[in-house]
């Protein structure tokens, strides 16, 4: 996929393995102090942005890699159409494992 977007630091841009967004897959992730789960769905990595320098000067890079299938949160992303597909925009915390 040719991107004309590029993920800032910190951020990578994933497309959904279900570009519906109303029909993701989506897994649930419980944690036993909460009473729900937490829910994720998978996408493709197809960007990856630079590492990213904390306030406390303090540097997070990226886990993952260009190609990478990887669950993230599902409510912890932006949405964008570009050329007819949609692209998601996600912190690199918000991806929480590779398949």
């Amino acid at each position: 996929m040719n991107l004309n977007i590029q993920p800032a630091a910190g951020f990578y841009t994933i497309t959904p393995i279900d570009s519906n967004k109303s029909s993701d897959t989506i897994v649930y992730a419980f944690d036993p102090d909460k009473t729900q789960g937490d829910p994720f769905v998978k996408g493709k990595i197809v960007a990856v942005g630079t590492e990213l320098i904390t306030e406390e000067g303090g540097v997070i890079a990226p886990e993952f890699n260009i190609g990478d299938i990887v669950w993230y949160s599902y409510s912890g992303f932006e949405e964008i159409t570009e050329n007819g597909k949609k692209i998601r925009l996600i912190r690199f915390k918000a991806v929480v494992g590779k398949e």
